[in-house]
């Protein structure tokens, strides 16, 4: 896993000018600010949870003198561009007090919990910018990359230095957490991840007597117990380097950590997924866990490509039955690596981003196999969903297809056989590159068994029953009722979605 380096885009004579001015209103106002950015954290996975039940991102203000200060006007962007992107509605902020706003893209300015209408992407290089109500910058700061469940903020409340955290505290005082200095340095591998024709030696960076580096070997997460490095490590099979440093100063946390995999004496002639993590191989054993999960991705010529670190789930529901199992691959922002897997995987598709990944067994295309089939037919093909998709988009039919591309797995650098890559359908990534529409403006169902909405809560159900209970007690015949329907539904989607499932037989 390489942690990517920041990078900065080239800027014009014109937004040098802006950059200089804001810098400088931002001296003047540091100087006299009664409300500053105390704290922030773009790493809140499973920590703190908001009144929708979601753990989402945070950004804490601190009023550093004894009076209240109303809000209102006052304006947070994560853009240098964009400076009110976001404006409080009437706030105050209690002397001497904090205030909390989630930055989870809802857009509520007012009340109890405020949110914003943008997140934050710390592996994007986003800032946090607090302006007053004449988009003058009153505070601002560059996000640094925190590991999961930390938070960054002023060493002690208004404070001008800003530590670590691992225990954060929202809506209260950083005066009792205990301020982190930084991250130990992460260790670089002498070798990229890719496929060798032989047996290797990888060399790890060595930072010094302060400064340990562990290794581990199997994809799991290195600790202060794994191997310590100290002499090139042999590489005589397919296997998942990992490596992580240790620092001897207390107040330095370890460091992010770096992982390849090496594929030795191996060829594929299709794309190759390795993923690497601890208990994943539970997971594929058929337990129900979510680890952190570290994924790289090379091409057909196995060149590495891109990669990203987050979660992985189980994906299927009857399929799990059988050994060969399918997962969810999520790309978390929280983790400070990638937010998501950045390369054009599917060559009929020009998309290049990607937050999720299905990475399927196609076992429900074994079914109703059995081991001597009559006829033969009856097996399972193991591709014929793709098949199936891919029709569809030749087809260019009203549907929201999975488009697909094979592919080998590979966990903890083990194989794992030959699966399908698949887009995923209700993924917010999804909807906002094809539809152009975000995740707090869609209404999303879902039905295996019985019915549940993946976005757009409570109200979602609530809408679609009304639709169905006009469309069930009022005559299409009629013209206008049916016209009105085409307002709310996509009549041309459901008619494909039904030619296309009856010329193929599908039973699932």
């Amino acid at each position: 896993m390489k942690l990517n380096n920041f990078t900065f885009n080239k800027i014009t004579l014109q937004n040098k000018f802006i950059v200089l001015t804001i810098t400088l209103t931002l001296f003047f106002y540091k100087n006299s600010a009664q409300v500053v950015i105390n704290e922030y954290s773009a790493s809140n996975l499973t920590s703190f949870t908001d009144n929708f039940g979601s753990t989402e991102d945070w950004i804490e203000l601190y009023n550093t003198s004894a009076s209240p200060v109303n809000l209102a006007g006052y304006r947070l962007s994560d853009k240098v561009t964009n400076l009110g992107k976001w404006t409080f509605g009437n706030v105050t902020i209690n002397g001497n007090g904090y205030l909390r706003i989630w930055a989870s893209a809802r857009g509520i300015n007012s009340g109890a919990n405020l949110h914003t209408n943008f997140n934050l992407k710390q592996c994007n290089n986003d800032k946090i910018i607090f302006s007053n109500p004449s988009l003058a910058v009153v505070d601002s700061l560059t996000m640094q990359r925190t590991q999961v469940g930390h938070s960054r903020g002023r060493t002690t409340n208004g404070a001008s230095t800003f530590s670590l955290f691992i225990a954060p505290t929202p809506n209260a005082s950083n005066n009792t957490a205990t301020p982190y200095l930084g991250y130990a340095p992460t260790p670089t591998l002498s070798m990229g991840a890719g496929f060798y024709s032989s047996a290797q030696n990888v060399s790890l960076q060595n930072f010094g007597p302060t400064v340990s580096v562990r290794y581990t070997t199997n994809g799991s997460t290195p600790t202060a117990a794994s191997a310590l490095y100290a002499a090139p490590v042999a590489v005589p099979t397919t296997i998942v380097i990992r490596a992580r440093s240790f620092s001897s100063n207390p107040l330095i946390l370890p460091s992010f950590i770096e992982s390849n995999t090496y594929f030795i004496n191996v060829n594929h002639s299709v794309n190759v997924i390795s993923v690497f993590a601890d208990n994943i191989s539970n997971l594929m054993s058929g337990s129900i866990v979510t680890p952190q999960t570290g994924l790289e991705y090379f091409d057909e010529l196995g060149v590495f490509k891109t990669e990203g670190f987050g979660q992985t789930n189980k994906h299927g529901n009857d399929s799990w039955n059988y050994a060969q199992r399918g997962i969810d691959f999520v790309a978390r922002d929280e983790f400070g690596y990638s937010d998501a897997l950045k390369h054009q995987i599917f060559n009929s598709k020009s998309r290049n981003k990607f937050q999720r990944l299905i990475i399927k067994a196609a076992a429900n295309d074994n079914y109703p196999f059995t081991a001597n089939s009559t006829p033969a037919s009856l097996g399972g093909a193991h591709i014929r969903d793709a098949y199936v998709h891919t029709v569809s988009q030749k087809a260019k039919l009203h549907l929201d297809e999975r488009t697909w591309a094979p592919g080998i797995l590979y966990v903890n650098g083990q194989y794992w056989g030959v699966y399908d890559f698949r887009e995923k359908v209700d993924d917010q990534d999804f909807t906002d590159y094809y539809h152009n529409t975000k995740r707090d403006s869609l209404q999303f169902l879902q039905t295996w068994g019985s019915t549940w909405s993946a976005y757009g809560g409570p109200q979602a159900q609530t809408d679609w029953n009304t639709l169905k209970n006009y469309i069930t007690t009022n005559s299409m015949v009629n013209m206008a009722n049916y016209n009105y329907v085409e307002t709310q539904f996509d009549t041309k989607s459901l008619a494909d979605y039904v030619i296309l499932n009856s010329y193929v037989v599908s039973m699932d």
